[in-house]
């Protein structure tokens, strides 16, 4: 089926010129993905993330999963295959997006937050680092408790009970390979998600010891908080990048 993805650009300026990029130069790429009761459109119209984009020079692409989880929908689409794999060779083949997984990134919000957990958890080779914004980080007790949120579980999912599966953010992080994977959490102190993304903390820093970042701040579960945030993502993912080209 036909499908929509924003992809911003940024172009690199010296004052109010735009230098000529050589043929092959590649850009370094952040994956956004959006929430529950979200869309492609969601970040473009509510932070900043264009200007973002333009100030660190990481391209951001921002697909559609529709309300699927990202996951192989046991009634509904392949988003888990179209996400991690149809979706990164198509973007290759229209932009100059790097294939490196030192230039790559992946961050989302809400559900986003659990797709980019799940995708560089499972594919840590892929990416330098992960950031979740108030992330499901318990898929199972997020439906248990929310019926009312996802009444569409049995679409989307399986089974009721999602623990111990590769599904499962606390499992992929405990049966991780060898790995150089930096992974940043943060959450709003108001957000109703706040004590799920305290419970995975220990797990987290377990699994990722001094490669693991977590802030907080005061906010909710909205778009106020995650524009707030998404400054200091995208500033650590250049640190990251910087300092992987000091080291060449």
């Amino acid at each position: 089926m036909n499908t929509t993805a924003y992809v911003i650009l940024p172009e690199s300026k010296v004052g109010n010129d735009v230098p000529i990029q050589p043929a092959n130069h590649r850009l370094p790429v952040m994956w956004l993905l959006h929430g529950l009761f979200d869309d492609e459109s969601m970040f473009l119209r509510y932070t900043s993330i264009e200007r973002y984009a333009s100030d660190t020079g990481i391209a951001v692409v921002m697909p559609r999963a529709e309300r699927s989880f990202y996951t192989d929908m046991a009634a509904g689409g392949r988003y888990w295959h179209f996400i991690t794999e149809e979706l990164p060779q198509r973007m290759r083949f229209f932009y100059p997006l790097s294939l490196a997984p030192s230039e790559n990134f992946v961050a989302g919000a809400s559900m986003g937050g659990y797709g980019a957990y799940k995708w560089a958890f499972t594919h840590p080779d892929r990416f330098a680092a992960v950031a979740a914004l108030s992330g499901v980080m318990d898929v199972t007790e997020f439906g248990q408790e929310n019926p009312n949120l996802v009444p569409d579980w049995s679409l989307i999912f399986n089974q009721s009970d999602l623990h111990q599966t590769p599904a499962d953010l606390t499992y992929l992080a405990t049966h991780l390979p060898v790995n150089q994977l930096q992974v940043l959490q943060t959450v709003g102190t108001e957000d109703f998600l706040y004590q799920m993304n305290q419970a995975i903390r220990p797990v987290l820093n377990t699994a990722f010891a001094n490669r693991y970042t977590y802030f907080e701040g005061p906010g909710n579960h909205d778009f106020k908080f995650w524009d707030h945030q998404l400054p200091t993502i995208m500033n650590r993912f250049k640190t990251i990048l910087t300092n992987k080209e000091g080291t060449k």
